[in-house]
């Protein structure tokens, strides 16, 4: 039960949890790192947001995105570390879609 409970506060889906307690030595690594891969998504991203929300804290400009070398450059290296698709116009367009609808 501590695993299960420690798995949900850590964020990991309670079906991966309940596969990985009742799977088989054997077949563990592959669940593990199948998990870890989304995993390391979420980190990239999370890490992203904290370079994100410091340049635009920290940004003098009136227009944080548009204006600011640091935040082009901080843009620059995160599209270029991840998809190239982002940059896609309607890659963008969706994902503008999708925030407004969450919004």
């Amino acid at each position: 039960m501590a695993f299960l409970r420690l798995a949900g506060f850590v964020g990991l889906p309670l079906g991966t949890a309940t596969q990985i307690l009742d799977s088989a030595p054997a077949e563990r690594p592959a669940i593990a790192d199948a998990e870890m891969g989304r995993v390391e998504t979420l980190i990239w991203r999370a890490r992203g947001a904290q370079r994100l929300l410091a340049n635009a804290r920290d940004c003098p400009h009136s227009h944080a995105a548009g204006g600011c070398p640091a935040m082009q450059q901080t843009l620059d290296r995160l599209f270029a570390e991840h998809d190239p698709s982002l940059l896609d116009p309607a890659s963008v367009a969706a994902e503008a879609d999708r925030a407004q609808r969450e919004s």
